[in-house]
């Protein structure tokens, strides 16, 4: 489904994905995608400068103006069926990418136990799925998942994935059995089955010990 057009100036073309990929989220709750990406040039003069005697002097440049249409995609089994009403009492916690959330980007279970707070309080009981390198990112060694659970709250349902197993298949896999949203900054956007799953963004304060999250969306 198209939801409306988003546009940029970007010299390179990851560049321009990237930031209509942000604009689109932004502007359109729904927008999973990007489609009809393109751009056109636009000769412009502006001022480089001033001379000596503090007249300006001017020169041309081209600039890059990338546009796409943004979208929401839905599984083709998903199609002509009612919407799927997501359980706002449970939430997939992609522990790795929340572990990332402070202020300095360092990985840390300070952000996940933050998290795990606001979604409690939120009335929302939490699954937290870390990758296999969680404990040397955190703590320099390997950690097991009763130690992260001994930290994050001992109700709570911990699992690390192992060594060559990567973590976002089994927190879509227990999204979709669930029908809980994923908590993560990661749009999981390589994903197809991920694509129509709701999910929550956010961030962590350190120095208030304090985690916010965003409205769902797809």
């Amino acid at each position: 489904m198209e939801l409306g057009w988003v546009k940029c100036e970007c010299d390179q073309r990851s560049e321009a994905e990237n930031t209509l990929r942000e604009m689109a989220a932004m502007r359109y709750e729904r927008a999973n995608s990007l489609t009809k990406l393109s751009y056109s040039l636009r000769r412009e003069r502006y001022q480089a400068g001033t001379g000596p005697k503090g007249n300006p002097y001017y020169r041309n440049r081209t600039v890059k103006i990338w546009e796409a249409m943004a979208c929401e995609a839905i599984p083709k089994q998903h199609v002509d069926k009612s919407p799927v009403r997501w359980n706002k009492k449970i939430a997939v916690i992609d522990g790795s990418n929340v572990a990332h959330w402070g202020e300095n980007g360092a990985a840390s279970l300070d952000a996940v136990k933050a998290i795990i707070s606001f979604l409690k309080r939120d009335g929302a009981r939490s699954i937290v799925v870390f990758d296999a390198n969680i404990g040397f990112k955190v703590s320099g060694r390997r950690m097991s998942d009763e130690e992260i659970r001994k930290y994050l709250g001992k109700d709570i349902d911990v699992e690390i994935v192992r060594f060559g197993t990567v973590a976002d298949t089994k927190i879509i896999k227990l999204a979709e059995k669930l029908k809980a949203p994923i908590v993560s900054n990661d749009l999981f956007r390589d994903s197809i089955r991920a694509r129509h799953i709701s999910k929550r963004r956010g961030f962590y304060l350190k120095e208030y010990d304090y985690g916010e999250l965003l409205p769902p969306r797809a």
